[in-house]
């Protein structure tokens, strides 16, 4: 991701039924849950986009995908560069 600009991260489960999605935030052993609102959105298809993103955006996030057959996880770490 670019400071300043706008982030995306996506969730791509090979899963049928469609999954909802829950993103956070992994900041040390606890995780913070990410919302719409604000900065952020978050789409049914899993993508979630960080708007004007900042330094304090860097880190680890972790996405969590869930339908009738079960929950999967995936994690990964974003890196902010400047301009």
């Amino acid at each position: 991701m670019f400071k300043d600009s706008e982030g995306r991260l996506n969730c791509e489960p090979d899963a049928v039924p469609l999954p909802t999605f829950k993103w956070s935030k992994v900041t040390g052993n606890n995780q913070s849950e990410i919302k719409s609102g604000g900065r952020y959105k978050l789409f049914s298809n899993g993508t979630l986009i960080i708007a004007s993103v900042t330094q304090n955006d860097e880190g680890q996030y972790s996405c969590e995908a869930t339908n009738d057959l079960g929950i999967r996880n995936a994690t990964a770490n974003a890196s902010v560069l400047g301009k």
